[in-house]
């Protein structure tokens, strides 16, 4: 009965998800998607009940990940090289050039039967990655690139010797600088964004996002979420502005959001520009994100709860997410 549960959840997720089976374990198996500029993971498990985990991997992060495994020589056979990407994901190298993919607490083996379309595709994204960094040239700490602009014409560079950063720019240039319209949202966008100031919210749209609360304030405290909520505006404010023993203040709200956007980094501005609240409770969600508050998959959830999970909006806000959480990244050791 497992056995063909589980392949009647593999050929649903493969007609919906548009994915392929890629490997298995014990209890669940791994799907994989190849998208423009990303790859796209869903991890099935059939016991005790189906659900799915979904996972989407900037292009450049996977390229960058595998140029590092490729080149590092590994003959440890009673343990493998293991590689954390983020949280919830790494990637293990085994002596005789094995790896394995883990998700969580799962792991899947890729075998040659499987996973040759993956690894070809590895492959071409590696060649990629290694033309962006010829492309990036030095004057000391300082990196530049010569031949391309941001989408407002400025000239793309880093003044903090972030050539990482760069070189994702670059990757994605690489890949869409033939297209006449402009690329999907990717690491280039969000660098446009940033070095051509492109990015602020004014604040009176933030004071009509906050106003706006007013009517969720009275039942703010029973919400299924309030937790959440209440770490956010511990963190991110001053002082409270909901809760049983605060009186909601339109004024006093709209002073807090503002306070709360300003203190942002630029790299966070552009974050939130993307993320596009448009209410109090989307822009507290947003803050909380932005905090590391609330965690990369309950903001999806949060967000996504009211969407088919095989929509393409759904898929779309999964994807942003994923790519601005690893946008943030470049900018941890700056």
């Amino acid at each position: 009965m497992h056995a063909i549960m589980g392949d009647f959840m593999k050929d649903i997720l493969e007609h919906d998800f548009n994915v392929k089976f890629l490997s298995q374990n014990e209890s669940s198996f791994l799907m994989a998607g190849f998208r423009k500029n990303h790859y796209h993971f869903i991890k099935d498990r059939s016991e005790p009940y189906n659900t799915i985990a979904q996972y989407h991997l900037p292009s450049y992060q996977l390229a960058e990940c595998f140029e590092m495994l490729y080149e590092t020589k590994w003959g440890t056979p009673d343990r493998p090289l293991f590689h954390q990407l983020n949280p919830f994901f790494a990637v293990l190298k085994y002596s005789g050039e094995q790896y394995s993919l883990v998700f969580g607490k799962d792991q899947y083996s890729l075998s040659e039967e499987h996973s040759a379309t993956f690894f070809k595709s590895i492959d071409k994204e590696i060649k990629r990655l290694k033309k962006a960094k010829k492309l990036i040239k030095w004057e000391g700490d300082h990196c530049y690139l010569e031949k391309f602009l941001t989408t407002g014409g400025r000239k793309i560079e880093s003044e903090v010797g972030n050539n990482r950063l760069l070189e994702a720019v670059t990757f994605e240039l690489l890949q869409f600088s033939k297209l006449k319209t402009a690329p999907p949202q990717g690491i280039f966008t969000l660098f446009s964004h940033l070095a051509d100031n492109s990015y602020l919210i004014g604040d009176e749209d933030i004071k009509r996002m906050a106003e706006g609360i007013e009517n969720w304030a009275s039942t703010a405290t029973m919400d299924d979420n309030w937790n959440l909520f209440d770490q956010v505006q511990q963190k991110c404010f001053t002082s409270p502005i909901l809760g049983e023993n605060v009186k909601f203040s339109k004024a006093k709200t709209a002073t807090q959001f503002i306070k709360a956007y300003h203190n942002l980094s630029p790299q966070q501005k552009v974050m939130m520009k993307i993320l596009n609240p448009s209410s109090g409770m989307s822009f507290l969600l947003c803050l909380g994100f932005l905090s590391e508050v609330i965690s990369l998959f309950e903001f999806d959830d949060l967000v996504n709860h009211h969407l088919q999970p095989d929509s393409k909006s759904e898929q779309n806000n999964r994807y942003e997410t994923s790519l601005l959480k690893f946008f943030g990244t470049f900018f941890k050791s700056v």
